[in-house]
């Protein structure tokens, strides 16, 4: 992706959603200490914690600011709902689309003032994705665990499910998988509108931003996943960052 040699900038966009928190702070840190300059976005809870391992840090300025890392402030509350269909309106409203031309735009603003070879973001913030190929700069997605985007021959994320075998294990998983990708495509609007805005083509679904990334690393090893029938070239498994 990158020439072997020099140092590189990097931005990274970040939100504090606990355990996706410790194996960030691990890649920035070594990088950092690798000679690359860092800048982390994110929510202002995490500034000390990203300074400290050796990025410079800037909040978001488009989004509700979470000061410290209280159940009080968690924009999901997950403990609210007990749906799971429920859960998945919310994050679509909450992270992954309702605020995303906010992402958008802050990313475009830092990458005005600090001009990088690459965002890396998390796996959730598409907003942070449209930004950086709006301005035609690398985006590389981290899931700080197993990939829980829709993968050929793997079971639906989240329930738990095994491997199918037989028919009646290919229409669970179409069923599992269709439900989720039905609650998600009901933003296909306001996310293409937002795509329209930034100069770009519209989707015939929200998701498939992630195919638009130049990598995504999952920060664990094949062994803690089912293996993929057909794993996309983009995505690799990197191993946990502790």
């Amino acid at each position: 992706m990158f020439p072997s040699q020099g140092s590189r900038r990097f931005l990274f966009a970040h939100w504090e959603g606990g355990g996706n928190t410790p194996p960030v702070l691990a890649v920035v840190r070594r990088l950092a200490a690798r000679g690359h300059e860092v800048r982390v976005i994110g929510d202002l809870c995490n500034l000390s914690e990203f300074e400290s391992a050796g990025a410079s840090f800037v909040p978001w300025t488009r989004l509700p600011q979470r000061k410290e890392k209280s159940p009080v402030n968690d924009p999901i509350r997950d403990w609210e709902v007990t749906s799971p269909l429920v859960l998945l309106a919310r994050m679509r409203d909450r992270l992954f689309i309702g605020p995303a031309m906010s992402y958008a735009m802050d990313i475009l603003d830092q990458l005005a003032s600090f001009p990088a070879d690459a965002v890396v973001t998390s796996e959730m913030l598409l907003g942070a994705m449209v930004g950086a190929e709006s301005a035609g700069v690398p985006c590389i997605a981290i899931s700080p665990n197993i990939c829980f985007y829709p993968l050929p021959g793997v079971p639906p994320f989240g329930p738990g499910l095994l491997p199918a075998t037989g028919l009646y294990g290919t229409v669970r998983d179409t069923l599992v998988r269709n439900v989720s990708l039905y609650v998600f495509g009901r933003g296909t609007a306001a996310f293409n509108l937002i795509r329209r805005r930034l100069g770009l083509p519209p989707l015939t679904h929200p998701l498939e931003q992630l195919a638009r990334v130049t990598r995504h690393l999952l920060l664990t090893s094949a062994a803690f996943d089912f293996p993929s029938s057909s794993l996309p070239s983009r995505i690799v498994y990197a191993g946990p960052e502790l």
